[in-house]
């Protein structure tokens, strides 16, 4: 095995993960074999929803942000939030229904809740990400599973305290980290993740981000998005993060621990290509947006197309793609494993 890759297995330190952050050409293909062989073949389907894009905060980098005058808002709500879960529950391969939005104190989160108990009364899983909300509200959304494990995303973005609080325009994160802590207090299994690429993040903050994840007790899901730059906010004109470097750092800490999910990178610029190869050697779990076209925001999250009327199928590249991998499309078992 690599000297550096048996280094950072055998004694993980900011030094040692850095020095496998920057991997690129044979380093990394070696990198990416030894997580592909660890990472078995299931694949888990989850499809999003984007209930809303309000937002009480003002990062710099998101094009939801609270000053962003430019964006067009929207709540989905009542039928039209019935019928996208609807859709969702029709397609047979997909394991967990992902609700996902900014954060939006004005969201009828009772209105969610008719919607998950609907999920799990399908045979399917709920993943929620809302963002930084009250215990009360946490309960009863966890309450409206029945029991069953319920998942709650909340990215720490940048572990980095001083760097958080800039690219978050003066949020702290001790207050994000004591949200996904009462997410867990109301019963919820935990998922987060970074941005690799933020402006002001270097490769120490990164590899500190990735012992974080790692080391997150109880940690259920785990994700690498890429920075990319949004028009008509505070970080518009930066350059986009390194996809090399996001690969890198899924692919070590699906070495490091194998019983967490990770989902493919999302980026404004990769490739489908890209995309596909994060599910060859590392990823484990894709994403299908639900999303009605006409509400979509102007920049893409999943790996899967979304021309009108693809969503209530698997698009055939995924499907051929995980058939030239012998892959096995995990329909409703991810938390068999996880």
């Amino acid at each position: 095995m690599n000297d550096i890759i048996d280094e950072a297995i055998a004694s993980p330190s900011e030094a040692s993960i850095a020095n496998v952050l920057a991997f690129a050409g044979q380093d990394q293909l070696e990198l990416f074999e030894l997580a592909k062989r660890l990472k078995g073949d299931r694949i888990f389907v989850r499809a999003e929803i984007l209930p809303s894009n309000y937002c009480r905060q003002n990062c710099l980098y998101c094009g939801n942000r609270r000053d962003n005058g430019a964006m067009k808002r929207y709540r989905i709500t009542g039928r039209a939030l019935s019928d996208v879960t609807d859709a969702a529950l029709a397609i047979p391969e997909v394991d967990f229904v992902s609700y996902l939005m900014s954060e939006d104190p004005g969201y009828p989160f009772d209105q969610l809740c008719e919607e998950i108990r609907k999920v799990y009364a399908a045979g399917k899983r709920v993943n929620l990400g809302l963002g930084d909300v009250p215990a009360e509200v946490l309960r009863k959304l966890h309450d409206a599973a029945g029991g069953e494990p319920i998942k709650y995303t909340l990215k720490i973005e940048s572990g980095d305290a001083d760097h958080f609080r800039r690219v978050k325009d003066g949020y702290k994160l001790s207050a994000r980290i004591d949200a996904l802590r009462r997410a867990i207090n109301a019963g919820f299994e935990p998922c987060s993740g970074i941005i690799v690429g933020l402006p002001g993040q270097d490769t120490c903050m990164i590899a500190r981000d990735l012992m974080f994840l790692k080391d997150f007790p109880g940690l259920a899901q785990a994700s690498a998005s890429v920075f990319s730059p949004i028009r008509n906010t505070p970080f518009g004109a930066f350059p986009k993060g390194n996809e090399s470097t996001a690969f890198n750092f899924l692919a070590l800490l699906r070495i490091l621990r194998n019983d967490r999910n990770l989902t493919t990178p999302i980026s404004l610029y990769m490739s489908q290509e890209g995309r596909l190869a994060a599910l060859e050697y590392f990823a484990d779990t894709v994403t299908v947006e639900m999303m009605p076209a006409q509400r979509l925001p102007k920049f893409p999250f999943s790996i899967f197309d979304r021309a009108a009327g693809s969503y209530n199928r698997i698009p055939p590249q995924i499907r051929r793609r995980v058939d030239e991998l012998s892959l096995e499309l995990n329909n409703c078992r991810w938390h068999e494993r996880y």
